[in-house]
């Protein structure tokens, strides 16, 4: 896996230094940065719907939330679903549960930082027991 890594870094900034190359040469007035991403993505630690509460009565709750490094983040009623907006990044957040019967419901939460690197997926589950 570490030469894989380094072998995509490798091949990203020979692909950037050429780019550059090619550009200043057209252009002697042009100018690059190049910048590298060594931070980690964010660390999705802790992820739970209605402070981890067994059961709800309503489809409207609070998620709980603790990323590390995490500027946004989004959310989603299943896997294959569509993920809302991304949101500024806060350490609780309203969400609706999807709409039906009685039965569980799944919520999907997914953090990325300032440059656009992506947590992993983390979801909770509830009962919802409608009234």
């Amino acid at each position: 896996m570490h030469r894989f890594l380094l072998l995509s870094v490798c091949t990203v900034l020979l692909i950037a230094a050429l780019v550059t190359s090619a550009a200043l040469a057209a252009d002697s007035s042009a100018s690059a940065l190049i910048f590298y991403d060594t931070a980690a993505p964010p660390d999705l630690r802790h992820f739970r719907i209605q402070f981890n509460a067994e059961k709800t009565s309503t489809l409207d709750v609070i998620l709980d939330i603790a990323a590390f490094g995490a500027t946004h983040m989004r959310f989603k009623n299943t896997y294959a679903g569509e993920w809302g907006a991304w949101a500024a990044y806060a350490n609780r957040a309203p969400w609706r549960l999807a709409d039906g019967p009685s039965g569980p419901r799944a919520v999907y939460c997914q953090c990325k930082d300032s440059l656009g690197s992506l947590s992993m997926i983390r979801a909770d589950t509830i009962i919802f027991e409608r009234r």
